[in-house]
């Protein structure tokens, strides 16, 4: 959940951008990891960087860009 000040709702889950050290608190082999993302092209380029310098594999990323958000 990122803009938590923003919901109306409450929210026990994680808060904040992804990054390394928040997958790693829930996956286990983050290098093997298949990982599915769509959002914004900027999103995805973000994601696919730190993923890939988190040594995930590049053929186990995989997404879809979406424009207009």
């Amino acid at each position: 959940m990122t803009e938590m000040e923003r919901s109306r709702r409450p929210w026990k889950g994680e808060k904040g951008f992804i990054d390394k050290a928040m997958l790693e608190r829930h996956l286990d082999d983050l290098p093997g990891a298949v990982c599915y993302m769509a959002g914004p092209p900027a999103m995805i380029e973000a994601m696919q960087k730190m993923l890939v310098e988190a040594g995930v594999n590049s053929e186990n990323i995989l997404s879809d860009e979406f424009y207009g958000y």
